[in-house]
């Protein structure tokens, strides 16, 4: 991913640490899984029509966030627009867990 990519994603959460976007895709925080969890569950949208496309959510065995469709057909700009979110969560979340081990 580009530097500039980058840019517009970290002044995206910034703005609104809850919702991001993409050229054809609304992400939705929908908050923790579960009371006591750490990690977040987020709707994946159409744009379009606000039509949900599935979740992504934390996978403990992978340790990394992940993308599950609900019964939706993706090309390859929406595949990397998820691909992309998965990772800069999945960034997040590690940084802020190291975050708290050192404070």
């Amino acid at each position: 991913m580009t530097e500039i990519r980058w840019c517009a994603i970290i002044k995206q959460l910034v703005a609104d640490p809850r919702w991001w976007q993409s050229e054809f895709l609304n992400f939705y925080d929908t908050g923790v899984l579960s009371e006591g969890a750490k990690t977040h569950k987020y709707e994946v949208k159409s744009r379009l029509n606000g039509t949900l496309l599935g979740y992504v959510k934390w996978l403990n065995q992978w340790r990394r966030y992940c993308f599950y469709p609900i019964d939706a057909v993706f090309e390859e700009t929406c595949l990397r627009d998820i691909a992309e979110f998965i990772e800069q969560r999945t960034m997040i979340h590690k940084v802020n867990k190291r975050w708290k081990k050192i404070n």
